[in-house]
């Protein structure tokens, strides 16, 4: 697979020039939420590489730049152009943000949707509120709302403009409640013109899962008695930083704005002696009221911060196999396999004795010199 860099008008979708020596140091991306980061445009005039047009395919929020496969025209990364730099030198810096980020540039209107499907209540939010523009004479944004799997929970919900929140802020709330719908942006290839449109993915869970019995197809492995496989460098963190780990944890909600009266459930976890107490307080709705739905949101989320915020970040190869785009995608169930007794009963990976091994989802990605020989791709796994 070969992939290179295009700008594409972000109104329209249509190319607006090549750009092959345009360079970003890192490419993330991460489920349900927004990543930033940094492109370097060539505009030298002596650069046969450097577009003619190079002000106009760097213009912010007017620009795409996007990453594209060769082979099948398929986005594999990207994002608008969220800012510009230019010195007397002959490169511009191009602050990128990820599609999902258009969405904080974007005010919730009035919406107060009644026991319905979560997955309508994010599509309408951005349907009614992105898609349409806010007044005549601005362009609304050319994506199209794509469903995965079945209706979701029904839920209530009340969206006022008084709020002042943006959609992204409300997305982001209805994402993080007990079982909330997911959310990504991916980018379709059109025809008849050429162009380039975003797509608004939103399911209870988005991302491909093996079949009762089966393995994932993906596999990442170091150590162990195989001494090899996909991964040449990893990093497992537990981030107790603040809002990460905590072992006694309270959900609230204001019931009475004008006093300020509030409902509350706690938990504490008891099952680490040698721990001081870490506390943890949140208001997981502006909508919630009931004394059970907290506690309800209480025992979800006390078993995730009472080991504290655990992650796997793995380093493989950006241009074998198992490639993102290609093999695997945001959300997918694979499968990791670090460390253990190679076949003299020696830890392979001294960090981790015993090794850790088992399934988890793809929650992010960041790929690493992505216009080099030999990038790196680095899959962030949720839940390990």
């Amino acid at each position: 697979m070969t992939e290179y860099w295009k700008a594409v008008e972000a109104v329209t979708g249509y190319p607006i020039a090549d750009l092959p020596d345009f360079t970003v140091d890192t490419l993330p991306a991460t489920l349900s939420r927004p990543e930033t980061f940094t492109g370097t445009m060539p505009i030298s005039e002596a650069d046969s590489a450097s577009p003619v047009n190079w002000l106009q395919a760097c213009d912010p929020w007017s620009v795409a730049i996007l990453r594209i496969d060769d082979v099948t025209n398929q986005v594999v990364g990207g994002g608008y152009v969220n800012g510009r730099v230019r010195t007397q030198g002959d490169t511009a810096t191009v602050p990128l943000v990820t599609a999902e980020g258009y969405f904080d540039r974007r005010m919730t209107g009035a919406y107060a949707p009644v026991a319905t499907d979560q997955n309508t209540i994010m599509s309408q939010l951005v349907t009614q509120f992105v898609i349409t523009a806010s007044a005549a004479g601005l362009n609304g944004w050319p994506g199209t709302v794509n469903v995965i799997g079945g209706a979701g929970t029904a839920r209530d919900r009340t969206y006022q403009v008084a709020d002042r929140k943006t959609v992204l802020t409300n997305l982001t709330e209805l994402n993080r409640v007990i079982g909330g719908p997911e959310f990504t942006v991916t980018w379709q290839h059109l025809s008849g013109p050429e162009r380039w449109l975003p797509v608004f993915n939103v399911g209870t869970v988005i991302g491909t899962s093996p079949m009762p019995g089966l393995a994932p197809a993906v596999s990442f492995e170091l150590g162990g008695t195989i001494q090899g496989g996909t991964v040449v460098d990893f990093a497992y963190t537990e981030d107790y930083s603040t809002g990460k780990g905590a072992n006694y944890v309270t959900a609230y909600a204001i019931t009475d704005p004008t006093t300020g009266l509030q409902v509350s459930q706690s938990l504490p976890y008891t099952g680490n002696a040698r721990q001081l107490e870490i506390d943890y307080a949140w208001n997981p709705s502006t909508t919630i009221t009931d004394a059970a739905t907290l506690l309800a949101h209480v025992q979800q989320k006390l078993p995730l911060m009472q080991t504290g915020a655990r992650s796997l970040a793995l380093s493989i190869q950006g241009n074998v196999f198992p490639q993102f785009g290609v093999d695997f995608n945001l959300g997918d169930v694979v499968t990791y396999r670090i460390g253990g007794l190679d076949q003299n009963l020696q830890e392979t990976v001294p960090s981790v004795p015993g090794g850790i091994s088992g399934n988890a989802r793809v929650i992010g990605v960041i790929r690493q010199q992505p216009d080099s020989p030999n990038p790196i791709t680095t899959p962030i796994l949720g839940s390990v």
